[in-house]
């Protein structure tokens, strides 16, 4: 059975509005709360497979401990003697692309599916202590934060001022005024759209699982669409040299197979059948009389022998 909800179906995934109604009043506009999106919702994995994933090579992970206004990052992998003690507070792993790795994960991404896959990027799942965070910053896309284990402490802010601290390893914004505040309880979910600030505090050991969903710029679309059409000219060349006519025409003189090659292409393959240089101009020479219907014959800039060397390789 489907987990994905019907698009003009309310789902309490989205705080009791359908699929259709939430793209319209709030994906990339404004936030919203939703408590118990997912009631009695549980964590894809166990804190101790969390750690040992983060020391896997094949997996992108980041460690980030807060020591009152020092902060500092490392990258993955992160061996599980690289963490701090479970007891020590202020600090945070991530791991990127949860859903590559864990089918429960890759489950709980598919409830999702109502926003268009092109934009989908992946499931990050964050552990906290207590008193664990990243700091206030803003997402270039759009994103669902799903309280999966503990609690969570989120600050929001409206779009504004994003200048961040130069002397900070991480982005963390240098004005952050919080407008909004809420406290998050397993299978409470917060949806922000791209620009908003927001900063959430670990209250006591957490998980929280995040669900991105990029925001592509125009350039980025461009590129996309030029790399499509290329890949498509570059299909249609290899189709069409690929495309060789019946080596016994069934009556002398008969024209190749056509094709959408260009027309030094036709020239070529036409020298190859009939073993001669010679094609049909489209217009008629001046030199001869209209009445007459001869047409006239130009070379296509081969010798004989290039053909014969042509044909002897086709």
């Amino acid at each position: 059975m489907s987990l994905l909800p019907a698009i003009d179906t309310p789902t309490p995934l989205l705080g009791a509005l359908s699929p259709r109604r939430f793209m319209r009043r709030h994906w990339q506009k404004r936030p919203l709360l939703i408590r118990q999106a997912l009631p009695g919702v549980r964590p894809p994995l166990d804190r101790g497979a969390l750690f040992a994933l983060a020391g896997s090579e094949d997996v992108e992970s980041r460690l980030i401990v807060r020591q009152r206004d020092r902060w500092t990052l490392r990258s993955g992998p992160l061996p599980r003697r690289a963490l701090p003690p479970v007891s020590q507070a202020g600090w945070t792993l991530l791991v990127q692309g949860l859903d590559l790795h864990v089918p429960a994960a890759r489950d709980l991404l598919s409830m999702f599916r109502f926003v268009p896959e092109a934009r989908l990027d992946d499931l990050m799942l964050s552990w906290a202590s207590d008193g664990g965070g990243v700091g206030p910053h803003v997402d270039s896309y759009d994103v669902f934060l799903l309280q999966v284990q503990g609690r969570r402490r989120w600050r929001i802010a409206p779009p504004g001022d994003d200048t961040l601290r130069p002397d900070l390893p991480l982005k963390i914004l240098a004005h952050f005024e919080p407008q909004q505040e809420w406290l998050l309880e397993p299978g409470d979910m917060l949806y922000l759209p791209p620009g908003w600030g927001h900063d959430g505090v670990a209250d006591g050991e957490c998980m929280t699982a995040s669900i991105g969903f990029r925001a592509p710029a125009r350039g980025e679309l461009a590129r996309e669409v030029l790399a499509r059409l290329l890949e498509r000219e570059t299909t249609r060349r290899a189709c069409c040299t690929a495309t060789r006519p019946s080596p016994r025409p069934t009556r002398r003189g008969a024209s190749p197979r056509r094709c959408s090659a260009s027309r030094s292409t036709r020239c070529r393959v036409h020298c190859v059948i009939r073993g001669r240089c010679r094609r049909r101009s489209a217009r008629r020479s001046p030199s001869r009389s209209r009445a007459s219907g001869s047409r006239r014959r130009r070379r296509c800039g081969r010798s004989t022998q290039a053909c014969a060397w042509i044909r002897a390789r086709a």
